[in-house]
């Protein structure tokens, strides 16, 4: 099979597992293959790649190849910061929502009382005021997550097609053991 049609095959159907610790896994497939890494990581200890390929089972030892799979699954800190910064804003606009839903909930209160004075009114059109300017920055907060989040996929897109290639590369190279 030609390097490109392995990475290729790879990309379609194989999983991957990068073992850290026994507690740090980076890993590509479903969650039936942690059981086969476990296995091996009791065998081989941290730091090895496992990968499953052609229905046969792969590790990978290899001082450099490791290195490669580690810069390749390392995350990206400027999205993760900006992650941080979106979910804060995010929480902050929840807290306001809440005091704006307390508001309005003693506003019914106070109607529900009879009250209808110039007052209430004020406060209701201010609520609403209130309110219609967290539902805007909500939205651009939505939009700045989803935004990320399109980012994120093509991150990690691009991060699966280059761990097939040095996946592939290992297999040719020899790098890549066949378990047993």
């Amino acid at each position: 099979m030609t390097p490109l049609l392995c990475a290729f095959a790879l990309l379609a159907s194989d999983a991957w597992m990068l073992f850290h610790t026994e507690e740090r896994v980076t890993m590509s497939g479903d969650l039936s293959n942690l059981k086969s890494g476990q296995r091996l990581f009791k065998k081989f200890g941290p730091h090895f790649l496992w990968f499953r390929h052609a229905g046969k089972e792969y590790v990978v030892r290899d001082g450099k190849v490791l290195e490669k799979a580690d810069q390749l699954t390392a995350g990206d800190g400027e999205t993760e910061a900006r992650e941080a910064i979106l979910d804060e804003a995010d929480a902050e606009l929840d807290r306001h929502q809440q005091k704006l839903d307390k508001n309005q909930a003693l506003i019914e209160k106070w109607q529900d009382r009879g009250v209808r004075d110039e007052k209430l009114q004020r406060a209701q059109e201010d609520l609403q005021k209130a309110q219609e300017q967290v539902t805007r920055e909500q939205e651009k907060v939505s939009k700045k997550q989803e935004k990320l989040g399109k980012a994120e996929e093509k991150r990690a897109r691009e991060m699966e097609r280059k761990m097939a290639e040095l996946i592939a590369s290992s297999l040719r190279d020899g790098t890549a053991q066949e378990v047993r």
